[in-house]
């Protein structure tokens, strides 16, 4: 799979195509999902940003399900994926926890800004970390050197 902040500007499609196409949804659902046709989405994806409808159709299979011409979106994982996205782009020195949130919600938008959530991310990026606090990420020097161990920030 590609890392997170790859996936980002994809997802970030995705999430906003999937605001326009959903059919219905399971929000209230633990784990919350969306479902949505899959035809518009991959050929929006296709026409409009030149994404491949194998790679699109790989990507929506990755978070969620498939079937009949429908997609059943995960869409937690979605927004936490987005998440761990600007993760690995924060500066070395890091952000403000309410900042990164903040951002966070932004980039997954209006209409899935309540599923954002830190506890998503914290097992993995920065488990003691606290509001007012800064966020470390695992900067690019980070992952260029190898570290397969998220646990440490």
């Amino acid at each position: 799979m590609l890392p997170s902040a790859e996936l980002l500007p994809l997802l970030d499609l995705i999430l906003t195509l999937l605001t326009i196409h959903m059919s219905s949804t399971g929000l209230e659902q633990s784990p919350p999902f969306v479902v949505a046709p899959v035809k518009p989405i991959a050929e929006a994806l296709d026409q409009d940003h030149e994404v491949d409808n194998t790679v699109s159709r790989g990507v929506l299979d990755l978070f969620g399900e498939i079937e009949d011409g429908g997609w059943k979106c995960d869409i937690q994982r979605v927004v936490c994926e987005v998440g761990m996205g600007l993760v690995q782009t924060l500066p070395a020195k890091g952000k403000r926890l309410d900042a990164f949130v903040s951002e966070w919600k932004t980039e997954v938008g209006e209409m899935w800004s309540d599923l954002v959530d830190i506890a998503l991310l914290e097992v993995g990026f920065f488990p003691s970390c606290r509001i007012g606090e800064e966020v470390q990420g695992l900067g690019r020097e980070r992952r260029s050197e190898g570290q397969e161990d998220r646990g440490h920030s």
